[in-house]
C-alpha cells in the first residue's frame, strides 16, 4: 500500500500531534533549536491533541500543534502546504495572539513566556538558499537579542538538498528528510540508528493502513487540490483581465499617437505598450502577494532578468 504524504497537515498532526507521541515532537522542535543554536527544552505539553474525527472536515489549509515546555515557552509548530503568499505576516499575527492568550486573571507583563512559532513551508518562499530562516527581536545596532520573547521559524522543504554531504552531521536534516522523502528510498540512510525518525516512519506507516485516516486523507487532498486550482483560476482570470486593459489602453494610445506620427506605426507601439505595462501590473501585483523573481518568470515564461526589469518600471 502506498504511503501517505507526512506534508499533509492531516498526516503531520496524526504523527507529532498525538499524546503517545510527544517524544517525536520534542526531538523535532530540538532539532530546529539545534540548528539555530537555541537551547534544547527537556520536556514538552501538547495544547491542542489531534483528534482524526473532528479534523477530517476542517475546511482550511492550515493546521497547527499547540505545545508548552517545562519552563512555560509556548511553541506552535505548523505545516504549510499551500502557499498563501502572506505567510510572514499571517504567522507573526498568530504569534501575537499566543502571547495575549497567556493574560489571565492578575496577570503581570513579566508573566510572559517566550513564544516561538515554527512553520514548515512545501514551498519556496525566501530569495536566499537557506532552508532554515529565523527571525527575532534585535537591537539594529548590536547583537543582543531582547527581549528574548518572540521567534519565528521558517523550515523550507524544497530547499533542501537530500545530496549535500554537510547535512548528514545536522540533526535537522533527518526530518527535513522524513518531510520530503518519509517512505522513500533515499530517505532511508537518515533513518539509519535513528530511534525518533524509526518511529515516525512507523507512525506513518500505521496511519497509511488506517481506513478512516485514509478516506480523511483522501478528501483532505480533494480539498487541497480544490483550493490550488481555484487560485490558479483567479490568477488566470486576474492575468487574462490585465492583458485585456492593457491591449485596450495599448490601442488607445496607438490611435493618439498614429494621428501625429503615423497610423499603422502608432498602432504597433500602442499595443507594445499595452502588453508592456499588462505585464507590469501583473508582476508587480505577484511580487505585492510574496511572490519571488524565479517563480514569476517560471509562470510568465520570460527570465528572471525581465521580471526584475518589468517590475522597476515607473507606472506613470
Amino acid at each position: 500500500m502506498e504511503l501517505l504524504d507526512p506534508r499533509i497537515d492531516l498526516v503531520f498532526r496524526g504523527i507529532f500531534g498525538v499524546e503517545r507521541n510527544t517524544d517525536l515532537l520534542l526531538d523535532l522542535v530540538n532539532a530546529v533549536f539545534i540548528d539555530a543554536e537555541q537551547p534544547r527544552v527537556s520536556q514538552i505539553m501538547l495544547l491542542n491533541p489531534f483528534n482524526l474525527p473532528e479534523s477530517a472536515n476542517e475546511k482550511t489549509s492550515v493546521v497547527d500543534i499547540k505545545a508548552r515546555t517545562e519552563s512555560g515557552m509556548v511553541i506552535d509548530v505548523e505545516m504549510q502546504v499551500a502557499n498563501l503568499r502572506d505567510i510572514v505576516p499571517r504567522s507573526l499575527y498568530y504569534l501575537s495572539r499566543m502571547v495575549s492568550d497567556q493574560a489571565f486573571s492578575g496577570f503581570q507583563y513579566r508573566d510572559l513566556r517566550k513564544t516561538v512559532a515554527i512553520n514548515i513551508l512545501d514551498f519556496r518562499y525566501f530569495s536566499s538558499d537557506r532552508d532554515h530562516t529565523v527571525f527575532r527581536l534585535r537591537d539594529d545596532l548590536g547583537e543582543v537579542v531582547y527581549p528574548d520573547l518572540l521567534e519565528l521559524h521558517f523550515l523550507e522543504l524544497p530547499k533542501f538538498d537530500i545530496n549535500k554531504w554537510e547535512y548528514t552531521r545536522r540533526s535537522l536534516s533527518r526530518w527535513l528528510a522524513f518531510f520530503r522523502h518519509g517512505g522513500g528510498e533515499r530517505g532511508k540512510e537518515f533513518m539509519m540508528n535513528d530511534p525518533m525518525i524509526q518511529k515516525a516512519q512507523a507512525e506513518l506507516e500505521r496511519l497509511s493502513h488506517d481506513p478512516a485516516a485514509r478516506e480523511a486523507y483522501e478528501a483532505r487532498l480533494k480539498w487541497l487540490n480544490d483550493y490550488v486550482s481555484a487560485m490558479g483560476q483567479a490568477r488566470d482570470e486576474g492575468w487574462e483581465q490585465g492583458l485585456q486593459e492593457g491591449r485596450e489602453e495599448g490601442r488607445q494610445k496607438g490611435r493618439e499617437e498614429g494621428r501625429e506620427e503615423g497610423r499603422e506605426e502608432g498602432r504597433h507601439q500602442g499595443r507594445l505598450e499595452g502588453r508592456t505595462e499588462a505585464m507590469r501590473d501583473v508582476v508587480q501585483r505577484l511580487m505585492m502577494q510574496g511572490w519571488q523573481a524565479p517563480r514569476i518568470a517560471e509562470l510568465l515564461g520570460i527570465s528572471v532578468g525581465d521580471v526584475e526589469r518589468i517590475s522597476s518600471m515607473s507606472s506613470d
